[in-house]
């Protein structure tokens, strides 16, 4: 059996929840925080591309090109 630990953000968020609240809803806030945080440490470590760098991976890689310029505009 895998022991996983509880931060204590996770422990404080989890206590936010309603009384009458599921595993499956406490396992997404759990999956949400953990998104989140990931999130800001790549940030933190400028593992970002702007929006324009974002763009132009798309245009040259997709063959769906016309439907998402349409989708920008």
């Amino acid at each position: 059996m895998q022991t996983t630990l509880v931060s204590l953000q996770d422990q404080a968020a989890i206590g936010l929840l309603p009384d009458d609240v599921d595993m499956h809803e406490i396992m997404y806030q759990l999956y949400v925080l953990d998104k989140i945080r990931k999130g800001q440490e790549a940030v933190e470590q400028g593992k970002t591309i702007t929006s324009e760098e974002s763009y132009s991976a798309h245009m040259t890689s997709s063959p769906r090109q016309p439907l998402f310029c349409r989708w920008l505009r």
